[in-house]
């Protein structure tokens, strides 16, 4: 009998994380088109709470000149992009990118894994451990263990109609409680995430400004010092600070927000090399 009650606790338990894993599953989207020229997000880490399956390795080959002056990584990122789309067409991003040099020292290698975004939770996704199916999940379920104490469940001889009341109140309390955190968290994310792409959308504002005004310089044959002097920098912070963190972000999720930033981010480096040559064409 004890054998008996034990089996049917343990798949009470099992059906208490079945069931929450399956409340977390949306119904199944139909796929999204994708644009050739999309933007691929690439990390040397995995994808912030974002369920996705594996399409297989990438890797790039560059000279060690060229990678002593890439510290960034701006264009082995480059590479790696278009490296992952030639042979995974479906690729939204690259992940935990890994670099090498080899024995002699004259080349280094990055290594990562291309991957595709997935329209709804999935077992490999759950195994991964991503937040979006696994953490709600696991709460409900410790809440439903923790239930079972509460009503009764280490007592002598522990009923199952004991255990099920117990497993309901720890799915209500500990469960609920654990969600609350965990969004409490994820809004500060997002917040610091919105923030920083405002701070993004200001710098690339100031600096689309500044080129405007050294192209017109250009274009009026004066030197650089001669540019300063007609425009003052004070119409540029203006602008910069009439400009608005665009609204689709708010609805955006932390992985939609970190490849705008990165993506942002690229943006703003091309534009302040476009700076750089502009003010060397200028100099008195």
């Amino acid at each position: 009998m004890a054998k008996n009650k034990g089996f049917r606790l343990g798949l009470l338990s099992l059906g208490f994380f079945t069931l929450a894993c399956a409340s977390r599953q949306p119904a199944v989207a139909p796929p999204v088109a994708k644009t050739p020229d999309r933007y691929i997000y690439v990390t040397d880490k995995n994808l912030p709470g974002e369920c996705f399956g594996d399409l297989g390795p990438v890797s790039i080959t560059v000279p060690y000149a060229d990678a002593a002056v890439d510290p960034d990584l701006t264009q082995a990122n480059r590479k790696l992009r278009a490296a992952a789309l030639a042979k995974y067409p479906a690729t939204d991003a690259v992940i935990e990118v890994k670099s090498h040099q080899n024995s002699v020292g004259t080349e280094v290698n990055y290594l990562g894994e291309a991957v595709e975004l997935q329209q709804h939770p999935t077992v490999e996704c759950a195994l991964r451990g991503a937040p979006k199916v696994v953490d709600s999940a696991a709460l409900l379920a410790a809440g439903g263990l923790g239930g079972v104490v509460a009503a009764g469940g280490i007592t002598a001889a522990p009923t199952v109609a004991g255990v099920e009341a117990g497993a309901a109140v720890g799915v209500a309390v500990f469960g609920a409680y654990g969600i609350a955190k965990h969004q409490t968290e994820q809004e500060a994310r997002m917040t610091a995430l919105r923030d920083q792409l405002d701070r993004q959308r200001k710098q690339i504002a100031e600096l689309i400004g500044e080129r405007k005004r050294l192209r017109e310089c250009q274009n009026d044959d004066l030197t650089y010092s001669q540019c300063i002097n007609a425009k003052p920098i004070v119409q540029l912070q203006a602008q910069a600070a009439d400009d608005k963190p665009d609204p689709s972000a708010t609805v955006a999720t932390p992985f939609e927000m970190q490849r705008q930033i990165q993506e942002q981010n690229d943006y703003i480096k091309k534009l302040q090399g476009e700076l750089a040559q502009l003010r060397t064409s200028l100099s008195d």
